[in-house]
């Protein structure tokens, strides 16, 4: 059973919402990505926009943008990945235990705190009772998710799941980790790789797909997604390679593009280096992280990217690529690394 990509909705620090463009126009952050927010009445009354968050305002926006590209009323099943949730939620709760010595606090802010919120205010607004579930696998919250979406579909337990990743970054959350060495201090997201430098540029963003096992005018085919945990054995990772490959019946030439994570950071970007070099050496390379910073759903972003690709047939000025390509790009891989945790996603053109 073939997988499609029927819709994409994706309210990120580029202008992304709107899927007629294609980023022709790119956007630069001062220290981090911050998204470029969508004039949220469109898809939120404002009576109930003052009582969400950013990221819950974000993710409902993506949604709904995603199911009306896909023509889709309401999802058999909604399903979201995120690696921190509301954190914006979740600062104003505990500043205000601290504030009102624990007294007279409002619920607000603590019932939206927790981390299914985003995928429980999707399905309120859509008066959808449907499978709801959220991951919160670090760094593989969105690639968990994608595989529920597909066992779902292949199962035949949903003809069409709306999947989605979701993450915000907060001056809070900049700061503390800044203090950790994570980020490059005082840079512009221009200087993404500019700089050989530790320490990558964070984002946020809300990306969402409509999957289904019927095509309806789609961007893409899903043919793999693959995970491996808490691992840098070079070994693992090709047997995962092997299995991708022998099961589409491609070899690695037949790759058009290999879309890779890279953030920046000098020690992290060796994984990415190494990578290439061992098993995709001749084949053409881009990076999407340089648009949308580094943060733990961002493979949500670089699936939104590679479907705008084969959809449309071309690669954005934007989008560096290690050399022009010869032919139509028709399959693309997308590899993922970050603190051990690898993630590789194939998908092909229709």
């Amino acid at each position: 059973m073939q997988i499609y990509i029927n819709g994409l909705g994706n309210v990120s620090p580029q202008n992304t919402l709107d899927n007629s463009s294609f980023l022709e126009e790119i956007k630069y952050h001062q220290d981090y990505f911050k998204v470029v927010e969508p004039n949220y009445k469109e898809f939120i009354s404002p009576a109930a926009a003052r009582r969400m968050g950013k990221v819950i305002k974000m993710g409902v926006a993506a949604a709904n943008y995603c199911l009306r590209d896909a023509k889709v009323e309401n999802p058999d099943a909604i399903i979201t990945g995120t690696g921190m949730g509301c954190l914006e939620d979740t600062e104003n709760f505990l500043c205000n235990i601290l504030n009102n010595k624990e007294q007279f606090l409002t619920p607000t802010s603590f019932i939206q705190s927790t981390h299914n919120t985003v995928g429980a205010q999707i399905a309120l607004l859509l008066t959808c009772n449907n499978y709801n579930f959220t991951y919160v696998h670090r760094d593989l919250s969105f690639e968990s998710a994608f595989v529920d979406s597909i066992l779902l579909l292949k199962e035949g337990e949903a003809s069409n799941v709306l999947l989605g990743g979701v993450d915000e970054i907060t001056p809070n959350h900049y700061s503390i980790h800044a203090k950790k060495g994570l980020w490059k201090t005082g840079a512009q997201t221009s200087e993404f790789f500019n700089k050989n430098s530790d320490g990558t540029i964070p984002g946020e963003g809300a990306t969402f797909f409509s999957l289904s096992s019927s095509p309806k005018d789609p961007y893409a085919t899903v043919l793999a997604v693959e995970m491996l945990f808490n691992t840098n054995s070079k070994e693992d990772l090709k047997k995962v390679l092997d299995r991708i490959l022998s099961s589409n019946n491609i070899q690695s030439k037949d790759i058009d593009l290999i879309l890779l994570g890279a953030n920046g950071d000098k020690e992290g970007d060796r994984v990415y280096s190494e990578f290439k070099e061992n098993f995709f050496k001749e084949n053409n390379s881009a990076a999407f992280k340089n648009l949308c910073g580094e943060y733990s759903t961002s493979s949500a972003f670089g699936v939104w990217l590679a479907s705008q690709i084969l959809k449309k047939k071309e690669i954005p000025t934007c989008v560096s690529v290690s050399r022009t390509p010869d032919k139509e790009v028709n399959k693309i891989l997308l590899y993922n690394h970050y603190c051990g945790n690898h993630s590789l996603i194939l998908l092909s053109s229709c």
